[in-house]
């Protein structure tokens, strides 16, 4: 049955860009209030340089940097009770190494690392700043060994010089 005061037909068409525009304001807010970049949330990106990219990420960064600080320990007593649990022990001073927050090139990740070596940071050290692991990095020291020894056994050894003591002899003179 149908009811008599039942009308259908044409309905206006409804404006939703204020509520969509309400929407990106509201997730703006909240990537400013939780310091995470703007892009990563709402996914518009217009002629953007990548100075301007590094600028916006500097603030979840540094939210990063502080968690890794406040939850460095804990982790690190995660650790240590799982081991327990499975029977193992760990090390007392074994740490948690995170990884570096902050997105940065190749290029400018080797030009720090032979800046640190140059004012004496040791080669290991550099290694572990350019992001290899403590594995890879035994092995290329054992590499670096090799190829020494190789470049030693292959070099020529030094002529001695003449002995300076003795007077050269005039042979115009005799």
């Amino acid at each position: 049955m149908e009811a008599p005061d039942t009308a259908f037909g044409d309905f206006q068409q409804t404006d939703l860009r204020q509520i969509l525009d309400a929407c990106k304001e509201d997730v703006r807010q909240l990537a400013a209030i939780s310091r995470t970049p703007p892009h990563y949330l709402v996914g518009e990106l217009n002629n953007v340089n990548g100075a301007t990219l590094k600028a916006t990420e500097t603030g979840l960064v540094a939210k990063c940097g502080d968690r890794k600080r406040h939850f460095g320990e804990s982790w690190e007593q995660v650790n240590r009770y799982a081991a327990r649990i499975e029977g193992r022990t760990i090390a007392p001073d074994a740490e948690v190494i995170w990884a570096d927050s902050e997105s940065r090139s190749t290029a400018e990740i080797a030009d720090a690392a032979v800046k640190k070596q140059a004012v004496g940071v040791p080669w290991r050290q550099g290694m572990v700043d350019l992001g290899y692991s403590p594995q890879e990095i035994d092995r290329m020291e054992g590499e670096r060994a090799a190829d020494a020894l190789i470049a030693s056994l292959s070099t020529p050894p030094p002529t001695p010089e003449p002995d300076n003591q003795t007077a050269p002899v005039n042979v115009n003179a005799i």
